[in-house]
């Protein structure tokens, strides 16, 4: 556990750091814009930067925006995901289980999720505390964007189990959009904490017994 946790650190600060910075200076940037263009800073213009309160009725850029708070995410699991397979996977799966892998990793990748939003929030807390506004319930915000991020990225490991086939990775992309549009909610505000809980246990429990069971590896190509 502690050596996936640390790789995926070494690898974060080491490759994927500027994309953070990036990621961060897209949010700020577009709070920037928006109060330039006379739109007052409220914790609507907080929801909306960063893709909490969104509906297919919003704007494009709104819509833009949950799509851009979600992907980062998702494109950070599975850049960590892709670093085992293409640098560590003989290391790794000659003298571990992928069943091992998986726990070890979805643990990993969540602390590290779980730190970059609570970094993020710090950060556009303090630009708006700085501007004179404060945002309340900061932290049932945190809490609700990092289970539904959570959410997502476990129905990609699921996903990418089903198909077998990384080369198939944007079709998975591709269904789990789908998946959004049909069982989860838009406006990430709105979805239920206990339930969506249970569904990453769940599914997490399911791919685990599908891993055990399987006599072919999550990474044949």
């Amino acid at each position: 556990m502690k050596y996936l946790f640390y790789k995926d650190i070494y690898y974060f600060f080491r490759k994927n750091f500027k994309l953070f910075g990036f990621y961060i200076g897209v949010i700020i940037f577009f709070i920037f814009i928006e109060t330039k263009v006379g739109v007052p800073l409220t914790k609507e213009l907080f929801l909306d930067a960063l893709g909490l309160n969104c509906s297919l009725n919003d704007n494009f850029l709104i819509i833009l925006m949950y799509l851009f708070n979600i992907g980062s995410f998702v494109l950070l699991a599975i850049l960590l995901v892709k670093d085992d397979i293409t640098n560590f996977s003989e290391y790794i799966f000659l003298r571990k289980s992928e069943i091992w892998w998986f726990f070890n990793k979805f643990i990993s990748v969540s602390l590290i999720v779980l730190f970059l939003k609570i970094i993020l929030y710090l950060i556009c807390y303090i630009y708006f505390f700085v501007n004179d506004y404060i945002i309340d319930g900061t932290f049932e915000l945190i809490l609700k964007d990092y289970i539904y991020s959570l959410l997502i990225i476990v129905m990609l490991f699921f996903l990418c189990f089903l198909l077998k086939r990384q080369k198939k990775l944007i079709f998975s992309l591709l269904v789990i959009l789908l998946l959004i549009s049909h069982i989860l909610p838009m406006n990430i505000l709105n979805i239920d904490l206990f339930v969506s809980f249970i569904l990453i246990a769940s599914i997490s429990f399911i791919l685990l017994i599908m891993l055990r069971k399987s006599k072919i590896s999550i990474f044949e190509m």
